[in-house]
């Protein structure tokens, strides 16, 4: 009989989200040893005290060398941290490169207010800001960072209230009354979104058409119902919707127990929602562009964040014709709007 191989499993979510609680989750499934690596502790024992952030970087050096450590030793790893961004992730990542092991990324999935609400109560809370700031801050993992599998975890406490909530957030009414009150979205935040689908689902950008791509478009600014503020002019700025959005769309999905998008993928749709802003810092056909987020990404999903981008400048003021047209006529597609 084969041993099989030592399990990682990432925790991936807010403060005071349950992580916590889902490890007792994963040490009574294993079946093999386990030990678990929490960057609380780890702070603890470093610097005397949870909330001391002074030696973070000896801090998570530590904990990556534990990691490295049992894994080599055959010992199932818990890492439990927020591991909410991309980079934090991929450093883990890249450290146990050359490791034979199974990596299992599990993103515990619970409303913001919640997290604020079960924080109070925590034995170490974090400041009120931090949490907002993290969800601000909140990027999917995807396949392609490097996992066999990737779980979401409902730690949502009172669906009934939510439901409702997420019934009236789908009432396309609540984002057509959306001024956006910025000189690039003329239009409202519901026919921002709606033009946007529109293009992406009936100009034929895609030969194979990727629902969770188009679904994504949708509502890809969801996220700005929740994060609008405005500057000195009374201009509206909308910083990490994208984030927001992809993070509010998993809670509302699995409120829902997975029936909004029944039989396709949830971890899809919120990843296109929550990267579609990185295309504007690409450079159209540039090969080191291409080479970077194509890798990183994966073809298919580099191309499609393209695809939502030109949906996105198309269906908005900011109408750049001639970037899009380059980019459609260099990927051999016709720009039919």
């Amino acid at each position: 009989m084969n041993e099989r191989k030592p399990r990682l499993t990432l925790l991936c979510g807010l403060s005071a989200s349950g992580k916590s609680q889902y490890i007792n989750t994963v040490l009574q499934d294993s079946g093999n040893e386990v030990i678990t690596i929490s960057t609380d502790g780890i702070r603890e024992n470093i610097c005397g005290r949870v909330e001391d952030q002074s030696k973070n970087k000896e801090v998570f050096q530590t904990f990556h060398s534990l990691i490295v450590k049992y894994l080599k030793n055959g010992i199932d790893v818990v890492a439990e941290a927020t591991n909410i961004t991309m980079k934090s992730r991929r450093s883990i990542l890249n450290v146990i490169k050359g490791i034979d092991c199974e990596k299992v990324g599990v993103v515990i999935v619970k409303p913001i207010g919640e997290c604020k609400k079960d924080n109070i109560d925590r034995e170490h809370p974090v400041p009120k800001h931090v949490i907002d700031k993290q969800a601000r801050k909140f990027q999917i993992p995807f396949l392609e960072e490097g996992w066999d599998e990737i779980k979401f975890i409902d730690h949502i406490h009172n669906k009934d209230k939510y439901n409702y909530r997420l019934e009236n957030t789908w009432v396309p009414e609540i984002y057509n009354d959306f001024d956006q009150k910025n000189p690039y979205h003329m239009e409202s935040l519901g026919k921002h979104m709606t033009d946007a689908y529109d293009f992406v689902k009936n100009h034929g950008l895609h030969k194979n058409k990727d629902y969770e791509m188009i679904m994504a478009t949708k509502y890809h600014d969801m996220g700005k119902l929740y994060t609008q503020t405005f500057d000195e002019d009374g201009v509206a700025h909308y910083y990490g919707h994208e984030n927001i959005g992809a993070y509010m769309m998993l809670v509302y999905e699995v409120a829902n127990q997975h029936s909004l998008f029944v039989n396709h993928n949830i971890g899809d749709i919120a990843f296109y929602i929550n990267y579609h802003m990185l295309p504007f810092q690409w450079k159209p056909n540039n090969t080191k562009t291409e080479t970077k987020w194509a890798k990183r990404f994966g073809l298919k999903k580099y191309h499609n964040l393209w695809d939502m981008h030109i949906a996105d400048l198309i269906a908005s003021k900011r109408k750049d014709k001639d970037i899009c047209t380059e980019i459609l006529e260099n990927r051999g597609r016709d720009d039919e709007s």
